[in-house]
């Protein structure tokens, strides 16, 4: 089983990559799965350190608010506003949207706290929170099965914790962007992969160069 490393949202950026490392090779055996902001949308990609070279599985015309990894590592659940995706990363393939149903699309709706994948019967799920004037928190589990979603979980949550649900989730997500100064293309993985010398962005963040321009005045 091939084992990766993960980066959420990151700017575009270049690494540098040494042809003659000496040190062995990291679990994740170099691999990275990546999100990435692009020129005209979002593109999802595999970047291999050894070798610098790096194969895009798929481009859309916007990031996820949210990235889940599951399946035991080998894939990504990208969640957007309305609809999911799947990558598999064994094979490259980008899935088809899967339109959320009515009830997780909500503009109260908590879009740093959605988690998806794969339940141990292999039946996807859905988890959301949304804001309740009357209660808080709400947490929604929903399960995919036969073309279909079905709400299985509808529980006022703690505010600072997961739902308890969630943890019937074979998943975890990815929480951090990253892109954002000359470190921009930072992971645990990369600092400690032997193949990669130096890393740097392209071009700044827009949020960045607003605070650059707000700095000089």
């Amino acid at each position: 089983m091939k084992g990766y490393s993960f980066i959420h949202l990151l700017a575009a950026g270049v690494v540098a990559v040494s042809p003659h490392a000496s040190a062995a090779a990291r679990p994740a055996d170099g691999r990275l799965a990546y999100v990435q902001y692009a020129d005209a949308g979002c593109k999802v990609g595999l970047w291999d350190s050894k070798s610098g070279a790096s194969k895009v599985m798929g481009s859309l015309p916007e990031c996820p608010e949210a990235v889940s990894v599951t399946s035991h590592e080998q894939a990504l659940v990208l969640i957007f506003p309305a609809s999911i995706r799947l990558v598999d990363l064994s094979s490259g393939k980008v899935g088809d949207a899967i339109l959320l149903p009515a009830e997780a699309v909500s503009k109260t709706r908590d879009t740093t706290r959605s988690l998806a994948g794969h339940m141990p019967d292999g039946s996807l799920a859905l988890s959301v929170r949304d804001y309740a004037p009357k209660y808080g928190v709400v947490g929604r589990l929903f399960l995919y099965k036969d073309g279909a979603w079905k709400k299985t979980a509808d529980q006022p949550c703690d505010e600072y914790e997961d739902c308890p649900f969630q943890a019937s989730i074979q998943a975890r997500q990815l929480d951090d962007a990253y892109g954002v100064g000359p470190d921009g293309l930072f992971n645990e993985s990369l600092t400690k992969d032997p193949y990669v010398v130096g890393r740097s962005v392209k071009a700044p963040h827009a949020d960045e160069a607003e605070d650059e321009e707000e700095e000089s005045d």
